[in-house]
């Protein structure tokens, strides 16, 4: 396996079990589902790096008898066992805000956890740049769909520092409001 593909599958696998249980004890703290969607979408993440790493390893195979051409193809089928599982994770967020919504659940403000949640975006932008760099060199397109979920996760975690914040302010409708629109964002 390339030495640049391997190490920034490995930095997104770390980086992401990391985020994943920053995001969970802030969001099961503050009683956010906006924060635990993010959480969740961490898990995939962790799933998505096990998958690109196997599928970039075998990817980078020789040809062999069985594969005269090389295993090249397996990058994509990797990107798109991605894809299925995070559409899954987006339809379970949206089940969940709903009945948060319906039930007016209210999540705890706390400026330490938003001073986290701000945290977690920079080590965020920090793999989404790094993964950018390798994927620039060596265009493939598991690294490709790699970097975009982690501009995905920029965007997400963002819109649950809106739906923590609003909660703060009397609209506790906009943490479940966040979480349909973050597991509408994972879907598409």
């Amino acid at each position: 396996m390339k030495a640049t593909k391997k190490s920034a599958v490995v930095v997104g696998l770390l980086g992401n079990i990391a985020l994943f249980i920053s995001k969970l004890i802030i969001g099961l703290i503050t009683n956010s589902i906006a924060i635990i969607s993010d959480a969740l979408n961490s898990l995939t993440d962790i799933i998505n790096s096990v998958v690109l790493f196997i599928s970039v390893r075998v990817g980078s195979k020789s040809a062999d008898k069985e594969h005269p051409f090389g295993h090249y193809r397996s990058e994509p089928i990797g990107a798109l066992i991605v894809a299925v599982l995070t559409v899954v994770l987006g339809f379970e967020i949206i089940r969940i805000a709903i009945d948060r919504l319906i039930s007016q659940v209210s999540p705890n403000f706390s400026m330490p956890m938003l001073l986290m949640l701000f945290a977690i975006i920079v080590v965020k932008s920090s793999m989404y740049f790094y993964t950018k760099a390798a994927w620039k060199k060596t265009n493939s397109t598991a690294l490709f769909a790699f970097m975009m979920d982690h501009r995905n996760d920029i965007l997400i975690a963002s819109g649950a520092i809106i739906g923590f914040i609003g909660s703060n302010y009397g609209l506790a409708f906009l943490d479940p409001l966040v979480a349909i629109l973050i597991g509408l964002w994972i879907i598409k």
